[in-house]
This record gives structure tokens, C-alpha cells and sequence, in this order.
């Protein structure tokens, strides 16, 4: 015997339709029994177990009772367990449009690029059709009215379109006011009333809209809109491989047939140094005020776009690794700073200028250096390879802290300022206010900082 529960399970929904089996459900929204569960109307379901046991005993009908462990989905935020129930929804037929899609991910470039075809695009092989919406108040109501009698339904293409049934200017949709439109049926024969569907969009659907909902397109904004879509970058974790990634290329797909941007950073899963999920309510992760507190943002920064996460991996956290940005990057750029800046007001008459070469062997070293720093750096960017980026400016920090400032103490100590000094102050001048803003980007309050100290702009 196997046991089928069409309401309450996918497979079962499955297997029973194909053999011509109707589910029923015997449960209300709150979880309860209700008819044609009579012998049980009104229990919880969680808490009628041992009634259903005694109930089968009575009537001479149980087999055996047993415990049996096993894995159950619980509601993440307050740990309730969950009933997996089969609902009537709204659906968007995604399946008629998937090789659309999936050719649309084609012309993304993706960071890592295995997420294109990998973990996105086996995603897109096997999308299913989408149900977009909620059984609940809050939330974009869903633009539907539908006769009670014949049926028909009306989806407005605008508010005009919307007032011109209702008999009246419409300029709210919020509920309740939009509930409260309706307006008689004038199909023949049908003395029916519209009125709108009860449900509301799911939030993911508003998420996927967002390029257009933000510019109000197209009653707004068309042109800007038109020429600036899809968007040139976008960012966010793995898993939104199948949250705000899928439903925005839905959605462009559907009405534009184009990809929603064209540049993707998929990063991994930031996780507590015990390698669980951060979570407020575990408070298993460092107070993010006292790290900067300590650290200062630019440390977090480096600590993090440096990392594989940006690859995404995920990584565990740890405090270790801000104080380390600190050490490497930031100590030996901020002491590289303050020896030019001490030594320089000892120069009487010195105003610093910036260079294109010089004569000195080292300091045209340094200053080809700075050079190929910038294209580097902005090739890396280009590819949208972050820890490239960081890898290169902490090469150079420490070429030009630990082998140019070295090497050249005798010249910035020189007892007399001379042409050679002069170049060699000039020549650190150019190389520390060009790395300044080329690590703009990468450590901002720093290089700010730097900028505006050396620059007086």
C-alpha cells in the first residue's frame, strides 16, 4: 500500500492527477480540521495526533503506532514546524518562455563564470511555472477583477483603463480602496458584479519589476529607460540564483526578451566563525560596530572584496582577518605617507609636483610601476576580479614600503636639498597621490584621506 496525499505533497499532486484522483483538504488557513473531518472540526493539526490514534483503536482500524525520526521543515525565524499544503495560486507560465531565458543568461557575464552555466543555468533547464501569489493582506494586490458569476476576469493596462470601468477616477490601487472597486458585468445574460481577486503579489514579483517600477515605465521615463536598460552591473549572493536573479531575468525576458543586466558578481555565503549562518537570533557573529570601532571600515572592506567570497565562496568570518587588512595594507601605506610628509616639512622651500619620469634609475622603476599598477588594476576591474585588484595594490604598498622608501633614506635624509633630493621627494609625491586614486575604490577613507592631505582639494 502507498499512502497519497494530493493537498499536502508535490509528488502525491502529481501522481494523482495523472491517474484522474481530486485531492481534498480537509484543513482551514489556521491549520485546523475542519468538514468533512467532522469526528476532529476544529483541532489543530499538530495536536491531534493521539486523538486519531484512539479514534482508529476504537473503531477496531490501527495496524501499529510507532515513533519514527525524521527530518521536518520548521519556520526559520520562530521555529514552528510547517504544513506543506497545496493552495489555488496565480501562476506566470515561465515553461513558455524558458529557451528565451536560458539564451538571455547566455549574454550575461557572470563572476564566477561555472554560475552561468553551472548553477544558474541548470536552474533556468529546469524552471518551472511560477506561482506569483499570497494568500494574505499586505502586499501589491494582484490587478484582476473577475466577474462572480460568468467568470471573465479584467486586468487594467493602466489606471485610466481601471477608472473607465470602475465609472470614476481611480488614483489609488492600495487596499483597501482597490477592494472596494467593482462595477456590473456587461457580458450578455451575466448580472454579475467584478470585483477584485483576494490575493496579493508575491513580494519576489515586485523584486523582479524593480528596473521598471523604479522609473515608473512606461507612463514615465520611457526614453531614459529604454536607453538605459539592461544595467551595467549587479551584485548580490549565490542563492539569489534563485530569488532576485531569476525573477528579474524573468520578468525582461517576458517583456523585453533581453537580459535584465549585463555584469553579474555572485558572491558566496559570509558565515560565523563556527561555520553556521549568521543569525541575529544565535548572535553568533562579532558586533559589526565595535569592528569598525577598531578597525575602521576601509579594514572590513579589504578583509572581505579580498577574500573568495567574491568568488562565490563561502568563507567564516573572522575578526583576524580585518586586523590583518589593517597590518598589510593600510599600516604600510599610512607610514609610507607620514615619512614623506615628515621629512618633506624639513625641506625648507619644497612644493611637491608631480612627475612624469625622472633620472634616477629607482625612482623611474617606481613610477613604471605606479604606471602598470593603473592598467592592471583597471583591466582587473574590467573583469570585474576584485581580489586581482587587492592582490596588485598590496604588491605595490609593499614594493614601494619595504624596497623603494628603504632604499632611497639617503637621499630624503640629505643634509642639503639638492636636485637629486627634490626628485626623489617629487618622485614619492607622484607615486603615493597616484596610488591614492587608483585604491579609491578599494579603501576610500584612506585614499580620501591621502588625496585631500597631499592635494588640499
Amino acid at each position: 500500500f502507498v499512502h497519497l496525499a494530493p493537498r499536502f505533497g508535490e509528488d502525491d499532486q502529481v501522481v494523482c492527477s495523472r491517474e484522474g484522483i481530486e485531492g481534498v483538504d480537509p484543513l482551514t488557513s489556521e491549520g485546523k480540521f475542519q468538514l468533512p473531518v467532522a469526528d476532529f472540526e476544529g483541532m489543530e493539526i499538530f495536536e491531534s495526533n493521539k486523538s486519531i490514534i484512539r479514534f482508529l483503536k476504537n473503531d477496531a482500524k490501527l495496524f501499529s503506532t510507532e515513533d519514527i525520526k525524521h527530518n521536518y521543515p520548521h519556520c526559520w525565524r520562530c521555529d514552528q514546524p510547517l504544513i506543506y499544503r497545496g493552495i489555488n495560486s496565480w501562476f506566470v507560465k515561465v515553461t513558455a518562455i524558458k529557451s528565451e531565458m536560458v539564451a538571455a543568461n547566455q549574454k550575461i557575464r557572470w563572476v564566477p563564470n561555472h554560475i552561468k552555466d553551472g548553477r544558474f543555468g541548470q536552474w533556468l533547464e529546469g524552471a518551472k511555472d511560477w506561482a506569483i501569489s499570497r494568500n494574505r493582506f499586505w502586499g501589491s494586490p494582484i490587478p484582476v477583477w473577475r466577474c462572480g458569476i460568468c467568470k471573465n476576469i479584467f486586468v487594467p493596462s493602466s489606471l485610466d483603463s481601471l477608472s473607465k470601468e470602475v465609472g470614476q477616477t481611480v488614483t489609488d490601487l492600495h487596499r483597501p480602496g482597490c477592494d472596494e472597486l467593482t462595477w456590473k458585468c456587461k457580458s450578455d445574460g451575466c448580472s454579475g458584479d467584478y470585483k477584485r481577486v483576494p490575493e496579493v503579489l508575491d513580494c519576489w514579483f515586485e523584486s523582479g519589476a524593480m528596473p521598471i517600477g523604479q522609473t515608473h515605465y512606461p507612463f514615465e521615463n520611457k526614453e531614459w529607460f529604454e536607453e538605459n536598460f539592461p544595467a551595467d552591473f549587479i551584485v548580490e549572493y549565490v542563492s539569489q540564483t534563485r530569488g532576485w536573479f531569476y525573477t528579474l531575468l524573468v520578468l525582461s525576458t517576458a517583456l523585453f526578451n533581453k537580459p535584465p543586466f549585463k555584469n553579474s558578481i555572485c558572491h558566496g555565503v559570509i558565515q560565523a566563525k563556527d561555520g553556521r549562518k549568521m543569525s541575529k537570533r544565535l548572535k553568533n557573529y562579532p558586533d559589526p560596530v565595535e569592528i569598525l570601532s577598531a578597525h575602521g571600515s576601509d579594514a572590513l572592506r579589504i578583509s572581505l572584496l579580498s577574500s573568495s567570497v567574491v568568488k562565490g565562496q563561502d568563507i567564516r568570518f573572522s575578526e583576524n582577518s580585518v586586523r590583518e587588512a589593517t597590518r598589510r595594507y593600510l599600516i604600510p601605506l599610512w607610514n609610507s605617507l607620514h615619512f614623506f610628509t615628515s621629512y618633506a616639512a624639513l625641506m625648507e622651500g619644497y612644493s611637491p609636483r608631480e612627475l612624469d619620469t625622472a633620472k634616477d634609475l629607482g625612482d623611474r622603476y617606481i613610477l613604471s610601476e605606479l604606471e602598470i599598477l593603473r592598467e592592471e588594476v583597471s583591466a582587473n576591474m574590467e573583469e570585474y576580479d576584485l581580489p586581482q585588484c587587492y592582490q596588485k595594490l598590496l604588491s605595490f604598498i609593499e614594493t614601494l614600503s619595504g624596497w623603494h622608501i628603504r632604499n632611497n633614506r639617503p637621499r630624503f635624509w640629505a643634509e642639503e636639498f639638492n636636485e637629486d633630493s627634490r626628485e626623489a621627494f617629487d618622485t614619492l609625491y607622484t607615486v603615493i597621490l597616484g596610488l591614492a586614486q587608483i585604491a579609491a575604490p578599494f579603501f576610500p577613507f584612506l585614499a580620501e584621506h591621502i588625496y585631500k592631505h597631499l592635494t588640499g582639494r
